[in-house]
């Protein structure tokens, strides 16, 4: 498995054969969004995944920041996203 985070979208690469992790990566919020043929230097292929990041507002992620839990910070009760407007 190959980790990447880039922008505010986690994104791994793991074998195809993978069935255990593939599906504890779809738990964790994964989704598959491709596959890549050969990548793996026995030939096997690798599924590709993509995660959506929680969404939060500015006063959300400053309290976060500033240390406080995530249930101070309000985000016990929804998922959220930061928006970098």
């Amino acid at each position: 498995m190959t980790w990447r985070r880039t922008s505010a979208r986690p994104s791994l690469e793991v074998r195809a054969s993978n069935a255990t992790a593939i599906e504890l990566y779809r738990r964790m919020g994964f989704v598959q969004v491709g596959t890549r043929k050969g990548y793996y230097n026995d030939g096997e292929g690798a599924v590709l995944m993509n995660r959506k990041a929680p969404v939060m507002s500015a006063r959300e992620m400053t309290r976060l920041m500033a240390g406080l839990s995530p249930d101070l910070a309000g985000l016990h009760t929804r998922r959220l996203t930061v928006c970098a407007w």
